[in-house]
């Protein structure tokens, strides 16, 4: 299946999102707008009342998203590395937040526990079954 508007074939959801940044593109819709704003509101007020001290997101993409959060610590992880380094550059004055390819990260060995894990948007882009699995069980065993 190709997709018209960035000229590509759909091969799987990784390769898509790695290719879509690649290409120039954005996070999409829900990134932006009062999509954006609204997301922002509920998961900044959360952070607020639980008084949470750390956020992982597995999928930050392009950091548009992100730029409205209030998180006292953030690590933000996504598949392609043209997202990282958007987001490396958007924040790169900002110390509490850190970003890092998904295939880098080992919740395991990293020697922190999160206190809050968000994948905002991400399981609705998952197509595969053992992908959308494997992303849930990653996002639970955080």
């Amino acid at each position: 299946m190709k997709d018209d508007s960035l000229g590509f074939e759909y091969t799987g959801s990784t390769e898509y999102w790695i290719k879509r940044y690649e290409k120039g593109s954005h996070s999409g819709s829900g990134s932006k707008g009062r999509l954006r704003k609204f997301k922002a509101q509920i998961v900044n007020a959360f952070v607020k009342v639980k008084n949470i001290q750390s956020v992982i997101e597995l999928g930050c993409g392009d950091g548009n998203q992100l730029q409205l959060a209030i998180y006292p610590k953030y690590l933000g992880l996504d598949v392609s590395p043209i997202a990282i380094q958007k987001c490396q550059v958007l924040f790169k004055d900002d110390s509490t937040k850190t970003f890092k390819l998904m295939s880098e990260f080992d919740g395991f060995t990293d020697g922190r526990d999160w206190e809050l894990g968000l994948a905002i948007d991400v399981l609705l882009h998952l197509m595969e079954q053992d992908i959308w699995e494997h992303f849930l069980y990653d996002l639970f065993t955080l």
